[in-house]
């Protein structure tokens, strides 16, 4: 008598409940796998809320730079060498990174120099830096105004996650530009980087060029996709 209560009850129960929610119960637990031979649905005990964790979607952590050449990027400093000064305007200054090649970050503090008399610097990292990213503003290429790089290489492998569209390429470390006039848009480097070595190929006729780099945090916190799961019991069999 009292096992066909608690199952009336649980019947009562279902039977009161939303149908969006009955609706969510049936996605998870399709009717066919509910009948199955041994599975009571009658049975269906109390919901447990699965809390699904899912990747919060952090927004960079970007550079700062004490100097034309040093700065650092979320508590990791770094130091550039190769770079010459720019040529028309100050080295260190805000990037309006505000169009959908750079994801529309806004203005964001950045590096200048003249591409003509720099075509290969180096950044070292005081530790390895996971999440990498650099946006590239205004990269020549080499049918830009006077002239510009065929290819620039970055020497660690990445994936482009901004702009860098047709007619510029991807091809391993590389970023092929000899059919681009600039290159906008941003690359994530899919290792931990302590160095980075950037080596363009060709001959660029003077104008200037810059980048800033960023962090994307590591996933955390919780998406709050709450699923509901019933949890059937077995019959007994007599």
């Amino acid at each position: 008598m009292s096992r066909c209560v608690s199952v009336s009850r649980k019947l009562s129960w279902w039977s009161g409940t939303r149908p969006s929610i009955r609706s969510s119960i049936r996605s998870v637990v399709p009717g066919p796998l509910a009948r199955a031979r041994g599975v009571g649905f009658a049975a269906v005990g109390m919901l447990s809320l699965v809390v699904v964790a899912s990747p919060a979607v952090a927004s960079p952590i970007f550079a700062t730079y004490s100097g034309s050449n040093t700065g650092s990027v979320n508590g990791v400093g770094f130091t550039m060498t190769g770079l010459s000064a720019a040529a028309y305007q100050p080295d260190i200054q805000s990037l309006p990174l505000t169009g959908s090649d750079w994801n529309n970050v806004g203005s964001q503090q950045g590096r200048i120099y003249n591409a003509n008399t720099a075509s290969t610097f180096t950044v070292t990292f005081d530790s390895a830096v996971s999440g990498l990213q650099m946006y590239l503003y205004y990269f020549r290429g080499a049918t830009g105004g006077g002239g510009g790089y065929t290819s620039y290489d970055f020497g660690q492998t990445f994936a482009i996650t901004g702009g860098l569209g047709s007619p510029v390429t991807q091809s391993g470390t590389t970023l092929n530009t000899a059919t681009a006039t600039f290159a906008n848009g941003v690359i994530t480097f899919t290792g931990p980087v302590t160095s980075l070595t950037v080596t363009a190929t060709g001959t660029a006729i003077g104008g200037d060029q810059g980048f800033t780099f960023a962090t994307v945090p590591g996933a955390g916190g919780v998406a709050g996709v709450l699923l509901a799961m019933p949890v059937a019991r077995r019959r007994r069999r007599r």
